[in-house]
């Protein structure tokens, strides 16, 4: 299982989670999702809370994030040359993806509001 942590803005458009954990069972840790716009164009930036590695991807349909967030990851991984099997193992653990309140400021650099 993983956690999405969005800012409280972007809390709002995506759908609740029933279930509650503290922590997410990946080798990436929570998820931190921003949304930006740059040049007029809507952006989620999407954090690791353990790697810090980030995706930069366009916000098209943020309320089904959490259905596709899994192949964004295993993309960048693949482009990044990690191995399948380290990447099978991390997509296998992302499942279910549970949706829950932003709580560590210091992953995005910002104010989580």
């Amino acid at each position: 299982m993983v956690i999405l942590r969005p800012t409280r803005k972007l809390y709002r458009d995506l759908p609740p989670s029933s279930e509650l954990t503290a922590a997410s069972d990946t080798a990436l840790g929570d998820w931190y999702v921003n949304r930006l716009v740059v040049d007029r164009h809507p952006l989620l930036l999407l954090v690791s809370s353990k790697s810090l590695l980030s995706l930069l991807v366009p916000a098209r349909d943020v309320r089904a994030l959490p259905d596709y967030l899994p192949s964004l990851i295993g993309s960048r991984l693949r482009r990044l040359g990690v191995g399948e099997e380290l990447i099978g193992a991390e997509l296998a653990a992302m499942t279910p993806v549970v949706v829950a309140p932003a709580v560590d400021r210091s992953v995005m650099g910002t104010v989580v509001d």
